[in-house]
């Protein structure tokens, strides 16, 4: 995760031995400060509130799950960045409870982007709406379906797949990311950008669920529109057997039975028949070697998912 400072006052260099040294880093020529997700960890938030509040951030940059647990710390710590003016998000699908928590702790724009590191494509939040502006000046945006038949209709879902312009050495040729995308209108209608325009980027092809029968939940179908995961610091849906479930819960302190019966009981009705859901408490949620965290851990390999 990364803070934009205010480019006012002293470097804050002198704020840095607040933090774990290992786990933040300040680039005085970008005045941008990085702050691992070790260094916000429940049991070490209260002693690092006063140290973020006078960093005084101007935009936040991180993946949603990890500026997601920030808010939810500063929730239960009750600190405040109200110099604030933008969250920007990338490399995770961002989820609607995601999305509200944000804009409720923060009152501000949260933007997002997709890109990859191999630059054969990059697409832009609008700050209008929800929807991704892919910029042609980069690479070639197509979407296909399952057996690989371009998609040109608006509110059809596919495959994304890029031919890149940057790299001339290696290009990337109808490249598959292994993302699903939705397209949108031809043009925004609120920003005039004459864009490729997605309408919604769904994630990787493997985040899905599988019921006893077989069926497929995808990770979209997941999405809750309230603050039903309020004090839930981080969660995962881990699976290897069809059929059955098991939500994994970092609780803070002020979780009660309640909201775990709630959360139940939505997440059950979200499933549908077919899934037994376990509800289960855990310290910690691993993340991936780049820092990302995985919604769904899925073990199922994808031949296995029909029974």
């Amino acid at each position: 995760m990364e803070t934009r400072r205010v480019p006012v006052g002293p470097i804050p260099g002198d704020l840095s031995h607040r933090f774990i040294p290992e786990a933040t880093r300040f680039e005085a020529s970008q005045n941008i400060f990085y702050i691992s997700i070790a260094a916000l960890e429940s049991g070490k938030f209260a002693q690092y509130k006063k140290s973020l509040e006078d960093l005084r951030p101007e935009f936040i940059i991180g993946f949603p799950s990890t500026v997601a647990s920030l808010a939810r710390l500063m929730q239960d710590a009750g600190a405040a960045l109200p110099t604030v003016r933008g969250i920007i998000i990338a490399s995770e699908v961002l989820y609607e409870d995601q999305r509200d928590l944000l804009k409720a702790m923060f009152g501000v724009p949260v933007l997002q982007w997709y890109g990859m590191g191999e630059y054969a494509g990059f697409a832009s939040g609008c700050e209008h709406s929800e929807d991704y502006h892919f910029f042609p000046q980069l690479g070639i945006l197509e979407l296909i379906d399952a057996q690989g038949q371009p998609l040109h209709e608006e509110g059809q879902e596919g495959e994304i797949v890029l031919t890149g312009f940057y790299n001339w050495a290696t290009p990337f040729i109808r490249y598959r990311t292994g993302d699903r995308g939705r397209w949108g209108p031809a043009s925004c209608p609120q920003c005039r950008r004459p864009y490729p325009l997605l309408r919604q980027i769904t994630g990787r092809l493997r985040e899905f669920l599988v019921a006893d029968d077989g069926r497929q939940i995808p990770n979209s179908a997941l999405n809750f529109h309230n603050n039903l995961f309020e004090h839930i610091l981080c969660y995962q849906f881990y699976q290897d057997v069809p059929g059955r479930v098991t939500l994994k819960l970092v609780k803070s302190a002020s979780v009660g039975e309640t909201q775990v019966e709630a959360i139940r009981a939505a997440v059950s009705s979200k499933l549908g028949e077919g899934v037994t859901l376990e509800v289960c408490f855990v310290e910690d949620i691993p993340r991936t070697p780049r820092g990302k965290h995985k919604f769904i851990e899925q073990k199922i390999k994808p031949q296995e998912a029909v029974t």
